[in-house]
């Protein structure tokens, strides 16, 4: 899986080694709410906690988690894209030094898994796809590079 093929333990979130992020991811994904609740809760607090800062894990984990929030039978969609906008809003504010050099590249090449969420049936994954569209630095690049127009 490709989850796995990333070295996590390489990688650092607000508390130290990424290595319990994949097992977050799987379970955010997990058919149970309450424990995808539970698991998004808690990679908030890993990713993001306070923000200040977007560390390597936020960064690789960005692709999964517009996965996950693209997938219409997981759980926990709506905090999966809460997570991308407050990453998203936190590195257009951050200083450089405080900012993955990852995470360009990674936002780049995640926005692929965007679309989804935008029409999406339910409103309140469309009102959280709003959201991360409102903290971008260009909405209309971003809805370029979906294949959609501003």
């Amino acid at each position: 899986m490709e989850l796995d093929r990333i070295n996590r333990a390489a990688l650092k979130h607000n508390y130290g080694s990424a290595e319990d992020v994949p097992a977050l991811l799987r379970r955010c994904a997990g058919p149970d709410r309450d424990d995808a609740d539970g698991a998004s809760d808690e990679l908030l607090n890993l990713l993001f906690h306070q923000g200040g800062r977007v560390c390597s894990a936020a960064s690789a984990a960005l692709p999964f988690v517009l996965r996950l929030a693209a997938t219409p039978r997981v759980p926990s969609r709506r905090a999966m894209l809460e997570l991308v906008a407050m990453q998203a809003a936190e590195a257009g504010r951050v200083d450089a030094r405080f900012l993955d050099p990852g995470w360009s590249a990674a936002w780049t090449q995640a926005l692929p898994e965007f679309p989804g969420p935008l029409d999406d049936p339910e409103p309140e994954i469309r009102r959280a796809a709003a959201d991360v569209l409102g903290v971008c630095d260009s909405p209309g690049e971003l809805l370029g590079a979906c294949g959609l127009s501003a």
